[in-house]
């Protein structure tokens, strides 16, 4: 099944980005961060679902919170953790009520990032130390996980290491889950889900000097659930898949049958059709 993402289209609110999707015909619909907060959000949802029969699935920072932060559960700040832990789980609720069996955020950070440096050059900051930031992320992992029960998935998506913030860090890697040997220490903590963000890793391979097909190979298969865009490496931009793309020949290895895919394709709409086509093509 192919998703797209609501971050493909910028708008102000949620429901203009869904109506835009819809109208465009697709029908299964990630929402994503990037909009603003509003009093009927969730009904407008509902009543869109209904109007163009839709699925949907949300994505890390949506529902948008009131005051606007970077979701961060391993954070040692005990303010900034528990606005995520918060803010997940009203995530999970919405999710549940939309009629969603599953939800993905991303994993944890050594650092809270300033909400106009996400997704930029990071400012350098002291590390918080590795072990007490996993056990942090993993106990409100464990609270997640009750709260949303058996008959609900709870995804971990893999972060992205550009080398900008690598060398800002002086070769030290501020984020969890950049790659296999980081999933590998994740899973000794818990079992969980995993959404591979291939771009995300693109970019962290080539960052720390990792062999990206070899990296791709053991993580996607370990995953069901895979987020598509395309890049240079160097920063997560993305970009439009295309078939004569080495990502896309990547991606041609793996077996389709139950697996999920979402498209985070930002060049605009002709560009998203292109890749959705594209897609539709590994199944």
């Amino acid at each position: 099944m192919i998703y797209v993402s609501t971050s493909c289209v910028r708008n102000k609110f949620i429901g203009e980005s869904v109506r835009e999707l819809a109208e465009e015909g697709y029908h299964n619909i990630e929402l994503s961060g990037g909009t603003q907060p509003y009093e009927k959000l969730e009904e407008e949802l509902l009543q869109l679902k209904q109007t163009y029969n839709l699925n949907f699935l949300c994505h890390n920072y949506f529902p948008p919170p009131e005051v606007p932060f970077v979701v961060n559960l391993a954070s040692l700040d005990e303010e900034i953790f528990q606005m995520s832990l918060d803010h997940l789980k009203k995530a999970i609720d919405l999710s549940k009520k939309l009629g969603a069996k599953r939800f993905g955020f991303h994993a944890g950070f050594l650092i809270n990032i300033p909400l106009d440096e996400i997704g930029k050059s990071i400012g350098r900051n002291e590390l918080f130390p590795h072990p007490p930031a996993l056990n942090k992320f993993f106990s409100g992992y464990k609270e997640l996980k009750k709260h949303a029960g058996t008959d609900f998935e709870l995804y971990i998506e893999n972060n992205v290491c550009s080398a900008t913030n690598y060398q800002n860090f002086k070769n030290q890697n501020p984020f969890h889950l950049c790659e296999s040997e980081s999933y590998k220490e994740l899973s000794e903590k818990d079992d969980f889900g995993l959404i591979l963000d291939v771009a995300h890793l693109k970019v962290s391979c080539r960052t720390l000097g990792l062999d990206f097909e070899s990296e791709f190979n053991y993580l996607a298969k370990r995953s069901d659930y895979i987020h598509i865009s395309d890049n240079d490496g160097t920063k997560d931009s993305n970009q439009e898949l295309k078939e004569e793309s080495s990502l896309f020949k990547c991606l041609q290895t793996l077996n389709f049958e139950n697996k999920i895919i979402t498209l985070e394709v930002y060049d605009g709409l002709a560009a998203l059709k292109s890749s959705y086509e594209l897609c539709k093509s590994l199944f």
